[in-house]
């Protein structure tokens, strides 16, 4: 696994997380780039490491933005307790990020939507970053 990068701006923090365990244990893909709200920032690795691990998480209250799963332009905003559910965790999502309160993540989804993430312009996170 890669060492995980931090870098800041105003929207939150974004993580370059590297890739998924090798042994192949999680379907939930989590994205190269992550866009972390600020009030789970110091909280990050140890929720992105009990989703590659699909152990519970510490931390009671956080919430995980994905791609919905039966259509890739759409996202949906998920609480760790539903994201560790077996239907979210056999399925294909892709994690987009994690926020600590639904506002922030309704803030986080509509940063995305409004700077075309998803919506034919931009196809990948990475792309969506270069144009931030």
């Amino acid at each position: 696994m890669k060492k995980v990068l931090r870098r800041y701006t105003g929207n939150g923090v974004i993580f370059t997380t590297g890739q998924d365990d090798k042994k192949g244990r999680i379907s939930v893909t989590i994205s190269d780039n992550i866009i972390i709200g600020e009030s789970i920032a110091y909280r990050a690795d140890s929720i992105l490491q009990s989703i590659r691990e699909q152990k519970p998480c510490g931390y009671p209250v956080w919430y995980g933005i994905t791609t919905a799963v039966e259509n890739e332009n759409l996202m949906y905003i998920l609480s760790g307790l539903e994201l560790r559910h077996s239907f979210y965790l056999k399925s294909e999502l892709r994690l987009l990020g994690l926020s600590g309160s639904r506002e922030e993540a309704g803030k986080i989804v509509l940063n995305l939507v409004q700077k075309g993430y998803n919506k034919g312009d931009i196809f990948n996170m990475k792309q969506y970053l270069e144009m931030i």
